[in-house]
């Protein structure tokens, strides 16, 4: 279900700044390490999108690490107008 609502809001990210976004293969871990290192190991750079997701009578405040390759994020930083 996570991956369906990250996608849906990435989809949603790409669309407001008229970009192609496509999510990367969701990878379990045997551990936070493991893990962290398995998604950011080899990134100088990642990106926290904070968000407030809601559905009918339900709201959810959340966190979503973005790890874009360096042109990605310089592109989608400049189209966001931060850079």
């Amino acid at each position: 279900m996570s991956n369906i609502v990250v996608s849906s809001y990435v989809g949603g990210v790409a669309a407001a700044v008229g970009l192609t976004l496509v999510p990367s293969i969701p990878y379990v871990g045997k551990g936070l390490s493991e893990t962290m290192e398995a998604a950011f190991g080899d990134l100088d750079s990642s990106l926290l999108l904070v968000t407030d997701l809601r559905l009918p009578g339900v709201r959810y405040a959340g966190r979503i690490v973005a790890a874009p390759v360096d042109e990605s994020l310089s592109r989608l930083l400049s189209m966001l107008g931060v850079v």
